[in-house]
């Protein structure tokens, strides 16, 4: 029988699979924590009560396709992967909801996140862990957003818009300044750009993106630029 305070016995899966006939002497109240557990042998451990602990080492695959349920697993207190940290995927909700878990990993960790909001982006830029992020949203929030956006540019690999051809309203500052940011919009979208000056219209409407403009500039500025004005009286309002 085993004795001491504890009660808690460390052994690998190797000798769980070996030793059964040495467990079924232990005493009842005995607890296992068992080491170097693969993903596909979790399920087993779990039904056994006298398993307390299951330290789980497995390739990055195999982990990768059960991350969730293993997070979330109360018996499961670490995860090693044995070939190598490549990011994983989890939804931004996922990676919230699990965040408490992640300490599990043994050896870091890094994960691209789906789904993510443009409101997650500063929380997500300044995490170490987060290796990229997928961001899905509205396009009424995407223009507030453009400064977080572009500060996290190293890290973002999509901008997908929920509605495609969704109007974007930015001034021409705006559009000038964060055209790194909008070239990481992966579905269709128009922009209507206020605040253009009549020299820069030419430009703007060579931009199929570009559906309305609205100038403001000195009259004498217009005059100059009255052809271009109004060969393009469809877009500049």
């Amino acid at each position: 029988t085993v004795s001491g305070v504890s009660k808690l016995l460390g052994i690998s899966m190797a000798q769980y699979n070996s030793d059964a006939g040495a467990r079924a002497k232990l005493d009842p109240s005995a607890n296992l924590a068992v080491n170097g557990v693969g993903v596909d042998d979790v399920t087993q451990l779990k039904s056994d009560t006298q398993v307390t602990q299951i330290g789980v080492k497995d390739i990055n695959s195999k982990i990768a396709a059960n991350l969730p349920a293993l997070l979330a697993d109360d018996k499961i207190n670490s995860i090693a992967v044995s070939d190598g940290a490549s990011p994983f995927s989890l939804t931004q909700k996922q990676y919230s909801d699990l965040s408490a878990k992640m300490s599990k990993f043994v050896g870091g960790y890094a994960v691209n996140i789906t789904n993510a909001k443009f409101a997650d982006v500063d929380t997500l830029r300044t995490d170490a862990h987060v290796a990229s992020m997928f961001i899905t949203d509205r396009a009424d929030g995407m223009v507030a957003a453009l400064p977080a956006l572009n500060n996290a540019l190293g890290k973002i690999k999509d901008i997908t818009l929920t509605v495609p051809n969704s109007t974007l309203n930015m001034s021409w500052q705006q559009w000038s300044q964060y055209q790194t940011t909008l070239a990481k919009i992966s579905t269709s979208f128009g922009a209507a750009v206020s605040a253009v000056g009549a020299d820069k219209v030419a430009g703007l409407v060579g931009d199929p993106r570009v559906n309305a403009i609205v100038v403001s500039d000195a009259a004498t500025h217009i005059s100059n630029n009255l052809g271009v004005l109004a060969q393009n009286l469809d877009r500049v309002i």
